[in-house]
């Protein structure tokens, strides 16, 4: 079931951030908001005409309960780090963009050494008020799989991203094909 477009009243007080800008502030309980994008775990709403972002930590705010089947790649010995790295990466959105930032080719390189991992990105913007948001869930999620000790992001913007560097399906999705 999609829930986008679905309106809901905010359950509990919680941190949102408001896009573009990264600045957080706290929504009240009984704020009604409107779901404009549910990818990764994230939630975009509209709120008295804003645009904010509610992290998958407080669904239950939103009266959404966590899907505990959703990652269990995470423990699968069969499924290689390197895969799981990626996989988790494209949990990883920008919530004005309904394409994770993989696909978007935000990600120039991965390396992996002895339970430590170093991910070289960009930015779609060097102003992008929410690149740091961006940048600690890949931390965060990253982080999440078993051996993983340590994250480094390495935040580049040369060369400069551009569209030319989307998978196809985020071209398909944002229809740039």
């Amino acid at each position: 079931m999609s829930l986008t477009g679905k309106s809901i009243i905010i359950e509990r007080d919680v941190s949102a951030i408001l896009v573009p800008s990264g600045q957080v502030f706290e929504l009240k309980a009984g704020t009604p908001v409107r779901i404009t994008q549910a990818l990764g775990g994230n939630y975009s709403v509209e709120v008295f005409g804003q645009l904010v972002m509610i992290s998958s930590e407080d669904q239950d705010a939103l009266g959404l309960a966590p899907n505990p089947d959703a990652r269990q790649y995470l423990y699968d010995d069969s499924v290689s780090i390197d895969d799981k790295i990626i996989r988790q990466i494209k949990t990883c959105y920008d919530p004005e963009i309904p394409v994770n930032i993989y696909d978007l080719g935000l990600i120039y390189n991965i390396s992996v050494l002895e339970g430590n991992v170093h991910i070289v990105m960009t930015l779609t913007s060097p102003t992008c008020g929410m690149g740091p948001f961006i940048i600690e869930d890949v931390k965060r999620r990253v982080h999440q799989i078993p051996g993983v000790d340590d994250v480094k992001i390495e935040l580049v913007f040369d060369p400069p991203w551009n569209k030319s560097r989307m998978s196809q399906v985020a071209k398909l999705t944002l229809n740039l094909l």
